[in-house]
């Protein structure tokens, strides 16, 4: 399969006479082609239009605090790493590549499960 047929299918499905069509009291019956949950070109046009354009969702910010000041995560295939600054009092993001050799900057957190807290 080409990426253009995907681009095209993905296209018609959210269009807006598509989406203006559909009655918010009944849902939508037309389902998706199998291959587009995990197809290789879906998931680049996903990292490019979605992906790299919207804010998501990585962690809570309590985590912060118990992960040595930074969390380290890897978000659609790209590597990030978020700690807060002590003199801005902000929270920022990098990719956790070195420019240099293509290393990690921070080691990768051990103890991700998730976002699951969990009291004693």
């Amino acid at each position: 399969m080409n990426c253009l047929f995907t681009k095209s299918i993905i296209r018609r499905l959210t269009s807006p006479s598509v989406s203006s069509n559909i009655d918010s009291s009944k849902e939508l019956c037309r389902l998706l082609p199998p291959y587009l949950y995990n197809h290789a070109s879906v998931y680049e046009l996903e990292r490019e239009n979605i992906f790299s354009k919207n804010w998501i969702y990585v962690g809570r910010l309590d985590r912060l605090q118990n992960l040595d000041g930074y969390l380290s995560i890897t978000v659609a295939g790209y590597p990030i790493f978020i700690y807060g600054s002590p003199l801005t009092n902000e929270l920022i993001a990098f990719h956790n590549v070195c420019s240099h050799r293509s290393g990690s900057i921070v080691p990768i957190n051990l103890n991700n499960y998730g976002v699951a807290l969990y009291d004693n």
